[in-house]
């Protein structure tokens, strides 16, 4: 399974009870586990839209445009249900340092993951704009690919992370990629 995209790969519930520690209440784990699978759909879902937003741009396919217009609102649907679950577990639950810690990086993860889909959206109407007025060739789609691999690279790097539970490695892979300063 190693070897499959992150897009095909579903979360398994046997390593996601494992994966958080262990609660006195096993509502309350299981609260906790929801919210983090939760955010990995999105994040197989985030994923697909950039993969087909490129390819979009590069084949013009109104039809894959289309089907990326539509999974947009599934996308902002999915973020809406996330942060009220993760309202809901904050607001009932009360949860404790590194229980809120976790929350809280679920909820940004996916603010970040949300805004990915609305710019894949927005490369996927860029594209039907430029095919509509008879594109002949992208200037830079080369390097546009190249980048949007380093973007899912990434991206697939923070779902093993949230998934794992193990941050560690995450921030040295994007200094390495980027070659810049992050925090």
């Amino acid at each position: 399974m190693d070897s499959l995209p992150l897009c095909c790969v579903k979360p398994d519930p046997e390593r996601s009870v494992s994966s958080i520690p262990p609660h006195t209440s096993s509502e309350y784990e299981q609260l906790l586990n929801e919210a983090r699978d939760r955010v990995l759909e999105l994040g197989v879902r985030v994923e697909r839209q950039v993969v087909d937003a490129i390819e979009s741009l590069g084949s013009g396919s109104q039809a894959l445009i289309d089907q990326i217009v539509r999974h947009e609102s599934a996308i902002n649907a999915l973020e809406l249900r996330i942060d009220g679950l993760c309202g809901q577990i904050i607001a009932r639950r009360q949860p404790a340092a590194s229980d809120l810690r976790l929350l809280m990086m679920l909820i940004k993860a996916t603010t970040d993951m949300e805004r990915i889909g609305d710019e894949a959206k927005k490369i996927a109407l860029y594209a039907r704009h430029l095919f509509d007025n008879g594109r002949a060739l992208l200037p830079r789609y080369v390097e546009i690919r190249r980048i949007s691999q380093m973007v899912l690279v990434m991206l697939r790097t923070s779902l093993a992370a949230i998934e794992t539970m193990q941050a560690e490695g995450t921030a040295d892979m994007v200094r390495q990629m980027v070659g810049d300063e992050v925090p």
